[in-house]
């Protein structure tokens, strides 16, 4: 689980845990961009979001 990505929704209560063991799947995760076409305004919005949340 990536716990600090989603740690302000837990402390704010938007989120909960269901289980109280977290699971390491060690998967990681990629934002997939076609080089032949622009994104979107909302695809860059996601992008700089996920930026921003990866740095802390």
């Amino acid at each position: 689980m990536r716990e600090p990505l989603i740690a302000p929704y837990l402390k704010s209560g938007e989120l909960v845990k269901i289980f109280a063991a977290a699971i390491d799947d060690g998967r990681d995760y990629y934002l997939c961009v076609r080089q032949d076409s622009e994104m979107t305004p909302n695809g860059k919005l996601l992008q700089s979001w996920l930026r921003q949340q990866a740095l802390g």
